[in-house]
């Protein structure tokens, strides 16, 4: 390893400066024309840090709105807060846009300067130059560091726990391990993958660390502290150590995947980041899948995002530069290099949307992919001794002219991006603020834009920013609809803004009354953005039974699908092993349906039935009850009832009926009413069915009083 100098030559830094600067410009003259002369950001997301710096900047941390409690969509800590400042000084509304696209050219900037400088430290200046012109000029890297995002910094602050790290390994100074620890603590305060690479790092190093300061070495384990309280606080104010970002779009936290599905789903993600992002996006970027439907599939980016053959050049550099280290006798910062962008593409694969946003959550690892590869050149043209200096400037130029249409195609991208977000969600805004009554309460499925010019209270039922939500949402529909009939009144969503492919047959949604359609879409979720207004006439309409029978009074009941009534009553849900795969909206295991009986409306959330559900009920022991189970279903089905382990009956669901609700009963004999509690156990009779799963939605049970 060469010593890590800190500085850098003048002509380097006028030249990172000026392609940092003239890469955004182009970008903001790709805005600027084709919104035709509006200041936006192109993604939603980018505004969902935007409300929370501003709630920041008045006093109200971890809230979306005033009121509305604490919540941590925003993903990162440290992005909101660095943007507060300016919220205190007084930019508004479009201004923060103009503030977060001048961060990123500076942030840039900062990270060319530290790519250069861990390049020419593991190896050489040129390698440091063309990992530097191989950033500058990536074009998809480029939308990345201009979208307002806190992609940015964070890959600033994993390139400054490098840098000093690589100075602490050749000079052994103390205060540059703090330092370089320093940062990668900021780096897991700006996105969870940081804490995976924060602990990742501490282990590698600390057996050298031990050897070089002795018990002061222990003191990088107070790194985590920070990460670690503030996942304790959200323990505290949500009862669970994850956030809503986690809760809405993990893998892990998916309630409907088998252990073996959500590891084939990891193993799925991780092989999908290299044969996609890394093999250039070249035909397919988004598969068929039916969350996104919006996409043109296979039409977005004819340009490269890496020249061919890096990928083999970065595992070159891991491998010849690492074997270089391990002649000398010790795990040096190649490999450390390598170990933290393995750890970060394996933070990734634990999210369900790897693909989204131009796969924005890989951007901040490419910093380091792109140093091993010009690592890689350089170890590989050595072997040619002579022509060496020849071959890696060739080879390096190359590489760079055909990087550079990238800018040119990415900055169109990136003006679509934007166009999209004004013309759908940024008039949505508008409208929703001058049509709508000050305290209404706007349910979303994108909370960002929407949040922040609207200026009205908001509902977000994916749960990002809307306290104790996620995890009814990526329940389904029905428990989604289920969590509202235990808000009050004044907190119902007035207005549903959202793409109504989300909603399936739509019978949730209220009134269609304004709607921003897109004719080219590079950007959402759908073409159509639709405001309803909502009439919650039938809310609550489904906890009563249809007929109660006369004589007996109701003990107890089950609500399915409403999460706290399940978690009250021990309930288990378990599919057959022939069930649906992936995730999907509408969600076809949780669902919602609304549908007249008689001269009422009943709307009720339920479950897709396809193996047992299984519930605890209080009843009086000794005395025989009734069950009555609503359903509704295209034809005949079946399910067997045991209580306590007994057989006790089959509920039979009448053919004919579909789009109808039907209540169905059987007796439960006084013999198997053992205890004041009773195990219930409802299974799928497939031989007995001429449907492929039942309907569950209420289960009520009577006895004499």
């Amino acid at each position: 390893m060469n010593s890590m100098k800190n500085d850098i030559p003048r002509g380097y830094l006028r030249l990172f400066a000026f392609l940092a600067f003239l890469v955004a410009v182009i970008y903001g003259l790709g805005m600027l024309f084709i919104t035709r002369g509006h200041l936006v950001a192109p993604l939603d997301d980018t505004y969902i840090h935007y409300q929370y710096s501003r709630m920041v900047a008045s006093g109200h941390f971890f809230e979306y709105t005033k009121g509305s409690g604490f919540s941590t969509g925003s993903t990162s800590i440290l992005y909101p807060i660095l943007l507060a400042p300016f919220f205190i000084i007084g930019v508004k509304a479009v201004g923060i846009v103009l503030v977060s696209f001048a961060i990123g050219i500076f942030i840039f900037f900062l990270s060319a300067c530290l790519i250069y400088l861990i390049g020419r430290g593991i190896a050489h200046e040129c390698v440091g130059v063309l990992a530097a012109l191989l950033f500058l000029l990536n074009g998809h890297l480029a939308w990345n560091q201009l979208s307002g995002m806190e992609t940015g910094l964070f890959g600033l602050l994993l390139l400054s726990g490098i840098y000093f790290i690589l100075r602490w390994w050749g000079e052994k100074r103390g205060a540059l391990l703090g330092w370089g620890f320093v940062f990668l603590t900021l780096a897991s305060l700006t996105r969870p993958e940081g804490f995976i690479i924060l602990a990742g790092v501490i282990i590698y190093l600390m057996a050298r660390a031990r050897r070089i300061h002795g018990g002061r070495a222990l003191l990088t384990l107070f790194c985590v502290a920070p990460f670690l309280l503030y996942m304790l606080l959200v323990r505290v104010e949500t009862g669970r150590f994850a956030t809503a970002g986690v809760l809405a779009k993990s893998v892990c936290a998916a309630p409907y995947y088998t252990f073996w599905e959500k590891i084939a789903r990891l193993v799925d993600n991780f092989a999908y980041i290299f044969s996609a992002y890394y093999h250039n996006l070249s035909n397919n970027y988004f598969p068929d899948w039916a969350m996104f439907p919006g996409f043109p599939t296979g039409a977005l980016y004819p340009f490269l995002l890496f020249p061919p053959g890096i990928f083999l050049l970065a595992c070159a550099g891991v491998i010849l530069g690492g074997a270089r280290e391990r002649s000398s006798g010790q795990f040096g910062p190649v490999l450390l290099m390598s170990l933290c962008l393995l750890l970060g593409l394996a933070a990734i694969t634990n999210s369900e949307v790897v693909p989204i946003h131009c796969f924005r959550y890989l951007a901040p690892f490419q910093p380091i992919f792109l140093i091993l590869a010009a690592l890689g050149l350089y170890e590989v043209s050595k072997f040619f001794e002579v022509s060496a200096v020849s071959i890696f400037r060739l080879a390096g130029a190359l590489m760079l002219i055909l990087i550079v249409p990238s800018i040119f195609y990415w900055a169109y991208v990136y003006g679509e991006n934007c166009n999209d977000i004004f013309e759908q969600h940024r008039r949505t805004s508008w409208w929703l603020k001058d049509s709508t009554p000050p305290e209404a309460v706007i349910g979303v499925t994108d909370t960002g834009v929407i949040g922040y010019f609207s200026e009205r209270r908001i509902y977000d039922f994916v749960g990002l920013s809307t306290p104790e939500q996620a995890r009814h949402w990526r329940q389904g529909l029905g428990s989604a609809f289920e969590r509202l009939e235990h808000l009050p009144p004044e907190s119902l969503p007035d207005y549903i803004v959202t793409f109504p492919y989300v909603w399936g047959e739509m019978n949730f949604l209220g009134k269609p009354i304004h709607n921003a359609p897109l004719r080219k879409n590079l950007t959402t979720m759908s073409n159509d953005f639709v405001v309803y207004q909502q009439d919650w006439s039938f809310f609550k309409s489904g906890h009563a039974s249809q007929l109660p029978p006369d004589g007996i009074a109701l003990a107890d009941s089950l609500d399915v699908a409403d999460l706290q009534d399940e978690e009250a009553h021990g309930y288990i849900w378990r599919e057959a092993a022939e069930r649906p795969v992936g995730w999907k909206f509408p969600n076809p295991r949780n669902f919602f349906f609304k549908a007249k009986a008689g001269e009422r409306m009943i709307a009720d959330g339920g479950r897709d039935l396809t193996g047992y559900e299984s519930f605890t009920v209080r009843l009086a022991p000794g005395r025989p009850a009734r069950l009555i189970a609503r359903t509704e279903g295209a034809d005949a089905c079946a399910v067997i009832v045991s209580f306590n382990g007994v057989k006790v009956g089959t509920l039979l669901a009448a053919a004919g009926k579909k789009g109808a609700w039907q209540e169905i009963s059987i007796n439960i004999p006084s013999e198997v009413v053992t205890a004041h509690e009773s195990v219930v156990r409802v299974e799928f009779d497939g031989s007995s069915s001429r449907t492929p799963s039942f309907h569950s939605y209420h289960y009520w049970f009577y006895q004499e009083k």
